[in-house]
């Protein structure tokens, strides 16, 4: 019973706050905008400073999808992730609001899990729809042949699982700490290490999953794949232990 109606208690509380919409705008409008830019960004260089730039800025539809994956959701659209979910668990601590719930029985594990699963299933549609956009969005203003269907779904996958992974980052944070924007800033720092530490291509870091999503692969990265649902799932263990663990004061 805790989780279907945390399920809808936190639907109604993220539509009050306007969190999906703050979600989707983070992710979306970089989808749509990333192509035109990318474009348009050669010619105003060249009117600016009368020299053909096309030769300097190589761009085409897999520079778009690779400049979204690969720049506009690690550095703004995770940032965004992690400021709207920063306080996902701590807030109830803080706030008190979870001390209603307590005292009627609810259980701590089944609230941490239904907020999860309710970010969860809202990242998925909203990443589909944000990948999906991008990928076919980009080859249209490039009038370049769209990619197989299988390096689309692939794509998205990666991009999928890596937001999970994030937002069980966020959530072992949130149970940890007091304040929502600690929990926050310490999250996208260890996005931004993870992205750094990219460029040695350690088959364990979950970013490996960013980067093969950029280059629209087809193949299937197993082992970063493995690790990651496996760095998700301890995360979000974590973060209910650590919850139930709170003590809520009156």
């Amino acid at each position: 019973m805790t989780f279907k109606a945390y399920m809808k208690k936190e639907f109604t509380e993220a539509s009050r706050e306007h969190k999906l919409i703050v979600l989707f705008m983070g992710f979306f409008f970089f989808a749509l905008a990333t192509p035109p830019m990318l474009k348009l960004t050669p010619k105003l260089l060249e009117k600016q400073y009368g020299t053909d730039m096309s030769s300097i800025f190589k761009t085409s539809a897999t520079h778009s999808v690779a400049n979204y994956l690969g720049s506009n959701v690690p550095q703004i659209c995770i940032l965004v992730l992690c400021l709207t979910l920063g306080g996902i668990l701590s807030n109830e601590i803080s706030k008190g609001s979870i001390i209603l719930p307590i005292t009627k029985g609810a259980n701590k594990a089944a609230i941490v899990l239904a907020k999860f699963c309710f970010y969860g299933i809202t990242m998925f549609f909203i990443s589909a729809l944000s990948v999906i956009t991008n990928i076919y969005y980009s080859f249209i203003v490039f009038e370049q042949d769209f990619p197989e269907v299988k390096a689309v779904l692939m794509c998205f996958v990666n991009v999928y699982i890596y937001l999970l992974f994030m937002i069980s980052i966020i959530f072992l944070f949130s149970s940890l700490l007091k304040k929502s924007m600690e929990a926050a800033l310490i999250s996208m720092g260890l996005n931004i290490a993870l992205t750094l530490l990219s460029t040695f291509k350690y088959s364990f870091n979950p970013f490996t999953l960013i980067s093969e999503a950029s280059k629209l692969s087809t193949e299937v990265s197993t082992k970063p794949l493995v690790i990651t649902v496996a760095f998700t799932v301890i995360s979000v263990v974590s973060a209910i232990v650590i919850f139930m663990k709170k003590e809520i004061e009156a």
